[in-house]
């Protein structure tokens, strides 16, 4: 009887499990991303265009998105400028400019600067601009974006992979001493585009910080290959236990009887 029940048992755990994948599986196919990635990277439009058309596309809706709010930037700048501080905020988000290619920095600031028009995102946005060449991009979007130029004291070798690591740890250190009017700095590269539940993460961050003193800082980035698996685990653990939890009890129900 109990091989019976615990046979049973098992059969139910496997099925419970094929159905939560499948069940994830449509769902995730199904419905949009709560991070709203699709606004940003919209299906309909990169499945007509190849990589670089696409990248094209993302640019010119960037650069109007910092058209329409260029004369509310270019009156804030101008207002700093002539008090000489900025205005205090909670997160100084600074965007470390190396000067790729692609016209991502321009994406990047298109997307925090409707998140901080659009949201109650309380950050200010800056530039940490650490390429050793003048750059187009990076001299356009200083005009309504402030930067700081970061010079490094010291000489890297560039056709290393020891070199560059050294380079950009060198650049996070001395963009993170820059000065900023803010209580947290948040660090992202010029090709990280914020998608549009960005806001609600960085105001929960903030307010975890604020009530929590213990915690120093706070890595935002995750691997791609670990993404998603962790949540699957969770959801596949808790189902694999309410079966077996039920033999159980069945089983020691049985025995009493």
């Amino acid at each position: 009887m109990r091989l019976s029940i615990c046979a049973r048992g098992t059969l139910l755990h496997l099925c419970a499990v094929t159905i939560a994948i499948i069940v994830l599986s449509v769902i995730r196919w199904a419905v949009p991303s709560l991070s709203g990635i699709h606004k940003v990277f919209p299906s309909n439009v990169s499945e007509h265009l190849s990589v670089n058309e696409f990248n094209a596309w993302r640019t010119e809706q960037a650069n109007g998105v910092i058209a329409r709010f260029s004369n509310l930037l270019l009156l804030s700048y101008s207002q700093q400028n002539s008090h000489g501080t900025e205005a205090e905020s909670a997160v100084n988000v600074v965007i470390v400019a190396s000067g790729r290619e692609g016209y991502f920095l321009t994406q990047v600031v298109a997307a925090l600067l409707e998140l901080q028009n659009t949201s109650t995102l309380d950050a200010a946005i800056s530039i940490c601009d650490v390429s050793e060449t003048s750059n187009d991009e990076i001299d356009r979007i200083s005009q309504i974006v402030p930067r700081i130029k970061i010079r490094s004291p010291y000489l890297h070798d560039y056709g290393s992979y020891e070199g560059r690591i050294a380079k950009e740890s060198n650049d996070y250190w001395l963009c993170m001493n820059a000065t900023h009017n803010s209580r947290y700095l948040l660090l992202i590269e010029d090709d990280a585009v914020p998608v549009p539940a960005f806001g609600h993460l960085l105001h929960s961050i903030v307010q975890r910080m604020d009530s929590d003193q213990k915690i120093d800082f706070i890595k935002l980035y995750h691997p791609g290959y670990l993404r998603k698996l962790p949540y699957y685990f969770q959801v596949i653990a808790a189902l694999s236990r309410l079966p077996f939890q039920s033999n159980f009890n069945a089983g020691g129900v049985e025995r009493v009887l």
